[in-house]
């Protein structure tokens, strides 16, 4: 069998997708939608392996995701479109798939995904395994209006008249100082046990003065359940003073009973506002 491994980068808004894995009910879902144009443009079961696993709701501005195609299967003209491997024939086949995405949407009527770049790659690239680490975008509106420019992509916070970049950003630097955030992770204990060690490399906040959005970004090597989110609700929660300052710093210790725990996870940000924003990769020489 003659295989060939293949990377494609996706761009997605999340409101109608129930996350991005295939589930075993049918549920709309990022992989099975890109699964589904993949198989009917190649003429084979594909499979995808997403660099990353985001929640119902959740968007992205780019995931990437590889595949393996089997050659014989292939019809001459895509065949052919393959072997050239230039930007313009990748650029067709990425019309291609969206062309096939935009069909399935007619049932929907949604436009929210589409496939922003295909290439080839080497057989032993991994989209998960190879990424060095991974940086979200969580974006807040103060806007006491929500503005249908951003519908489904941020969240809107009309009760507050500013948000203080200096206090949230101190607390913020001190992601960067641990190593455990069993605190930040909504993980189900009947999942088992996970490891909940991260590298924070970067966790900051800033405003956008041209979108009038306030923009948290964070960079780790990895994250857990929901750990974004709920470190962006947790800190505006101590903005609204809706809970105290000192739960933030016991949390960063591990040291929360369980009733403050219970607490402290109750004040997790909504989906929509989060945004996968880049994957970042060690071995660019696997990529052709």
């Amino acid at each position: 069998m003659n295989k060939r491994r293949y990377l494609l980068e996706l761009q997605f808004l999340g409101k109608n997708f129930c996350g991005s894995q295939s589930q075993l009910s049918k549920h709309r879902t990022v992989q099975f939608e890109t699964e589904r144009a993949l198989s009917v443009l190649f003429r084979q079961r594909v499979t995808l392996v997403l660099a990353s696993r985001v929640d119902a709701g959740v968007n992205a501005i780019c995931m990437p995701g590889h595949f393996d195609l089997e050659l014989s299967f292939l019809s001459t003209s895509i065949f052919t479109l393959l072997e050239k491997k230039s930007k313009e024939s990748f650029l067709k086949l990425c019309l291609r798939l969206n062309g096939i995405l935009r069909s399935f949407r007619e049932l929907t009527r949604t436009n929210d995904i589409s496939v922003l770049s295909l290439q080839e790659s080497t057989r032993d690239f991994h989209a998960t395994r190879d990424a060095l680490s991974r940086e979200y975008q969580y974006r807040i509106s103060l806007s006491k209006i929500e503005l249908p420019i951003w519908n489904n992509q941020v969240t809107y916070l009309p009760k507050l008249e500013s948000l203080d970049l200096f206090f949230l950003n101190s607390l913020s630097e001190k992601l960067l100082k641990i190593q455990d955030f069993s605190s930040f992770s909504l993980e189900s204990s009947s999942q088992g046990k996970r490891k909940t060690f991260c590298k924070v490399k970067k966790a900051l906040w800033e405003f956008n003065s041209e979108k009038e959005l306030y923009l948290f970004e964070i960079e780790s090597d990895r994250f857990l359940y929901r750990m974004v989110r709920l470190i962006v609700g947790v800190l505006i929660a101590i903005k609204e003073k809706k809970i105290s300052q000192a739960y933030f710093e016991k949390a960063l210790k591990n040291k929360l009973s369980k009733e403050e725990q219970h607490l402290f996870k109750r004040h997790i940000a909504p989906a929509q506002g989060l945004f996968l924003k880049k994957i970042n990769y060690s071995a660019p020489g696997k990529l052709q």
